[in-house]
């Protein structure tokens, strides 16, 4: 092993183990460091794998060959000394280049794995081996991003300098120091198994390191090969990146920044717009955090584009290519800028300024009760859905996607209870009975068609709407509506009315199949009726809406009643043909300025709405779609969201597809197409509005009404089942690339279908993604009839 030979490598692991370094052996093929301290009570020895010495097609061999040299070692101390369980306490030890290394190995070893089990505990057994860099420079130049505009500060023994570097430079530091880089800090980065707690981080820089990556190849022509591919694998995460493109700029605004302490004699600012570090002395204090998933939401990218290559025939690998995107991704990363404090320290203010930084909120009651067994309860049935109660300090952010807190969680289980009033001043002095009644209600709730985890979930990101779009839609809906009263009745419920929007909502999701909040064009849609609703009930009862009116229950029911009077036609389809001519010449006569061809949809699924509500009949389940001079003015249709989430959220999620998909297809019932949701939503019935527009105008010039089921638009259902088939495979693989993109093959296809850039869940190969759903082609629903 050449890393004996070289005394600061030995040295390194010497201190990063805290072992003798003078009782070498070998075994087998590896260097072993052993203890010649008896009293030893931690660890015993060391295993040593140098993959410096290794060439890309050694990798995979020699790591396996490590992998069963070390679980010999261990077995053979145990057999030596079988009483003593901590005999046999090995520390595995691995020598690489520098960080980018260590990271470029795992994905050639990857490469040559088969299943997700195989990948994970390779993942498992790097987190849990000490990582040594070769190539660590004493010194790093790094570059500010302007040398005048920071900020210096200093008292007694302590200089403080501000910079704005960007996180190219930010990745120089650790690429030489790993998570050492982190020596002093009271957290080491954000380690895999916290995804809970940092979910919405790594959506966040997901959406900056994006932005800024189709940004720059956005720059560059389209002939290159690489540049092609970088964008198909970030249109595959979304399909927003013109609208979002200024994001990349804000992510020193949104993020404390970085602090690095330093014990260096040496000065730090170095000409030239230029700050000198000594690795060995210098410590990131405060940031771990944000370095760590950044770095790794760049190499969860990577993985992507490499498997991208490998699943497409028609793209070569070339020998220059990974050079090729490191560059691209270079360029991104230097458009990150983060806010940089550096500190000029001695060892006596380290800790006393690390803690300071790292200070946590006093823990509350309602805290403590997050951890008990009522909640852990909970918190296994909101797993199906990737929600969780969070406990005290796994709060990271404000914009909740996974995890709420305790009083969150409640005040949302009685909105999806129809009590938005209740829920709204909602004292916690009973909360510990509240949990635990909870508790029985969600348990006795697991067969319900649409649970209540789920409709928490649409809770949640009508909460994240509502921040962004719910004065805007109100102003939208009042420039068609001018009336006094009905102004202000408008301004009282965008003001105070959220639980009851959220609880009208889920009301209606709840008893009407047709309903769907998959995107903000769904949501307005639905505050649309919510509004037609609430400023009707307030008219015709005589009810004045105040603040008050939505601190209880009572105006909610009068909704609900309401409701109760709405039945359903004896005839459906031959009924409502009898309205055909009265829905155009209504619907014509109530066109304005203000209903463009962007919203026309919008409009038309609230006068169905509301001539439905006027005539007593129930259309319990209808779509739309819209053309005019032979233009398409709708999307490609979202099948029922829950089609897709029904392959995760389940109990035994991921273990599940760790097999062949062929074989679990065969063998389990519940993951077969025929006892999928998928299956049924294709065959659930019902009205088809076929609108044709007069030419330039939003005036319907051919109304179609027709009862039929998706299944009536596939050549053949074998189509839709090879597409629900090649989804379970994407699966099992832990590949999303494989995912069935839309293609004059496929009349159905998996696409991104997200509320915000943090609405994720955790795929089998346990990083988060953006949400999917299946779709089927508007074009196949406009040419057959």
């Amino acid at each position: 092993m050449g890393i004996v030979d070289n005394e600061a490598i030995v040295n390194r692991i010497s201190k990063a183990v805290q072992i003798d370094s003078d009782s070498k052996t070998n075994f087998e093929d590896f260097t072993v460091f052993q203890s010649m301290d008896d009293e030893m009570d931690s660890l015993d020895s060391i295993m040593i794998a140098n993959f410096c010495k290794k060439n890309d097609d050694e990798f995979s061999n020699y790591y396996q060959n490590f992998l069963t040299s070390f679980k010999n070692y261990k077995e053979k101390k145990l057999d030596i000394d079988s009483e003593n369980q901590l005999s046999a306490m090995v520390q595995s030890v691995f020598i690489f280049e520098n960080w980018q290394h260590e990271q470029n190995i795992k994905r050639q070893i990857k490469k040559s794995m088969k299943t997700i089990s195989e990948k994970t505990n390779l993942d498992v057994f790097f987190e849990a081996s000490i990582s040594i860099y070769q190539s660590q420079e004493k010194n790093i130049l790094l570059e500010t991003d302007d040398s005048i505009n920071y900020l210096e500060y200093s008292d007694d023994n302590i200089t403080g300098n501000i910079y704005t570097l960007s996180f190219n430079e930010i990745f120089k530091l650790y690429n030489v120091t790993g998570t050492s880089l982190f020596k002093y800090n009271v957290r080491n980065g954000m380690r895999k198994s916290n995804r809970i707690i940092s979910k919405q981080l790594r959506a966040s820089f997901q959406s900056h390191f994006s932005n800024a990556l189709y940004e720059v190849t956005s720059e560059l022509s389209t002939n290159n090969q690489e540049v092609n591919t970088i964008r198909k694998v970030l249109e595959n995460q979304s399909n927003d990146y013109d609208n979002n493109i200024e994001n990349k700029h804000n992510f020193w605004f949104y993020h404390n920044g970085i602090t690095i302490c330093t014990t260096q004699q040496t000065d730090i600012y170095f000409p030239g717009n230029f700050i000198s570090l000594e690795t060995e002395l210098c410590s990131v204090i405060n940031g771990a955090q944000t370095i760590t998933l950044l770095f790794q939401t760049v190499e969860n990218f990577k993985e992507k584009l490499f498997e991208y290559y490998q699943n497409n025939d028609n793209i070569s690998y070339l020998e220059n290519t990974e050079n090729e995107i490191q560059k691209l991704i270079d360029r991104a990363l230097q458009k990150i800028l983060v806010k940089t404090i550096v500190l000029k320290i001695s060892d006596s203010y380290i800790n006393e300024i690390t803690v300071g930084l790292n200070t946590q909120i006093p823990i509350q009651e309602e805290d403590k009760l997050a951890t008990n067994d009522d909640v852990k309860e909970i918190n296994s049935i909101l797993k199906k859905v990737q929600l969780s109660i969070l406990k005290p300090g796994e709060e990271t952010t404000s914009d909740i996607s996974t995890g709420i807190n305790l009083l969150t969680f409640v005040k949302k289980y009685y909105i999806t209870q129809l009590k938005p009033g209740f829920a709204k001043n909602y004292k916690k002095s009973s909360l510990s009975k509240d949990i635990s009644d909870i508790k029985e209600k969600m348990k006795s709730d697991k067969d319900s068609e649409i649970s209540i985890p789920q409709k928490i979930k649409v809770s949640l990101q009508i909460d994240k709407w509502w921040g962004k779009y719910h004065l805007s839609e109100a102003a939208k809906y009042l420039g068609k509506n001018t009336k006094g009263s009905s102004i202000n009745n408008v301004n009282i419920l965008s003001k105070h009315a959220k639980n009851y929007f959220e609880s009208f909502s889920i009301n209606e999701m709840s008893s009407q199949p047709s309903t769907q909040l998959e995107t903000v064009e769904d949501i307005s849609q639905m505050y649309y009726a919510f509004l037609n609703t609430f400023t009707d009930i307030a008219k015709t009862k005589g009810i004045p809406l105040e603040i008050q009116s939505f601190k209880n229950d009572e105006l909610f029911l009068c909704y609900t009643k309401e409701t109760e009077h709405i039945y359903q036609l004896s005839n459906p389809i031959e009924n409502l043909s009898n309205f055909k001519q009265e829905i155009t010449s209504e619907f014509n006569n109530t066109l304005n300025e203000n209903i463009t061809t962007e919203n026309i949809s919008l409009f038309f699924k609230n006068f169905i709405d509301s001539f439905s509500k006027k005539n007593k009949i129930n259309i319990d389940n209808y779509k739309i779609i819209i053309k005019q001079d032979n233009t398409e003015l709708s999307n490609d249709f979202p099948l029922s969201s829950q089609c897709f989430t029904a392959l995760y959220e389940l109990d035994s999620y991921p273990d599940i597809y760790d097999e062949d998909a062929t074989t679990l297809i065969e063998n389990n019932d519940y993951l077969s197409y025929n006892n999928s949701k998928i299956k049924r939503e294709l065959n659930k019935e019902f009205f088809l509005f076929k609108l044709t527009l007069q030419d330039s105008t939003v005036a319907i010039k051919d109304l179609d009404i027709s009862y039929v089921k998706w299944l009536d638009f596939l050549d053949k259902e074998e189509d839709a089942k090879n597409v629900y088939q090649k989804t379970i495979k994407a699966f099992c693989e832990g590949n999303d690339l494989l995912f069935p993109q839309k293609s004059k093959e496929n009349c159905i296809y998996v696409a991104p279908q997200t509320r915000t850039n943090s609405d994720t869940f955790v795929f089998t190969n346990k990083q988060e993604i953006d949400r999917r759903t299946f779709r089927i082609k508007l074009d196949n629903l406009f040419s057959k009839k």
